[in-house]
């Protein structure tokens, strides 16, 4: 599947502290943007990206109207694993796919970020500035099922 999803956006390497080109070893300065939602909305009737509200649109306004060039992608590891409800995996990782496809035809790289295990596990709560108590759903390290979610 290499390059598929790429539309020819050339490799980026690393060397010390640079992020270079891969081909030309020139330095490459990434700017972007985080996109929450993959990792824990429930799919709507369209699908995983209905329910995390992620559209073509969206991401269109993120790279040629923001001028950001790499998107962070968080991902459930259970929802890629084995899907949410009605919804299997594979709608899940075509899902995530797509939102890779559409950020590099339009010249934008994606960092894939394995941050929830699950949508229903408790690990902890935290406090907003304004003092209200939140969920974390974040898990301090991965389980075995990591190993199987970053071979797919």
């Amino acid at each position: 599947m290499k390059g598929e999803l790429s539309h020819g956006l050339p490799e980026l390497v690393t060397d010390r502290n640079h992020i270079l080109r891969a081909d030309t070893r020139q330095p490459v300065l990434l700017r972007g943007v985080n996109r929450s939602g993959l990792e824990y909305a429930d799919p709507g009737a369209g699908g995983f990206l209905a329910g995390a509200g992620l559209s073509r649109d969206e991401l269109k306004e993120i790279v040629l109207g923001w001028c950001a060039n790499i998107i962070r992608l968080p991902f459930n590891q259970y929802m890629m694993l084995r899907g949410k409800g009605a919804y299997p995996a594979e709608q899940y990782l075509n899902a995530m796919d797509q939102v890779i496809d559409w950020a590099a035809e339009m010249g934008a790289y994606t960092i894939l970020d394995l941050q929830w295990l699950d949508s229903e596990t408790v690990y902890g709560y935290t406090r907003t500035g304004g003092g209200a108590v939140r969920v974390n759903h974040v898990a301090p390290t991965p389980d075995p099922d990591s190993i199987a979610a970053w071979r797919e």
